[in-house]
């Protein structure tokens, strides 16, 4: 292997922070998330923020989330 690391978990609904499992030990290349509505809202809008070896924020408030990091 080349040192790749693949980490996934999930975000609580009414939590910012997604906290990863392993800090990356020089970086995360790709962080992506889906949030999961439970209802129909004005507010169509997700996205992440401070993305660091060690997690990021997640601007999806209400929403439950799954969430996949990829770094080596």
């Amino acid at each position: 292997m080349n040192g790749l690391i693949i980490q996934w978990g999930s975000k609580a609904a009414n939590t910012y922070d997604v906290t990863f499992n392993l800090v990356f030990p020089t970086a995360c290349m790709n962080f992506n998330f889906i949030a999961n509505r439970t209802v129909s809202t004005g507010d169509g809008w997700h996205y992440y923020h401070s993305l660091t070896t060690s997690g990021c924020k997640i601007l999806s408030y209400e929403e439950f989330c799954l969430w996949i990091a990829i770094g080596y």
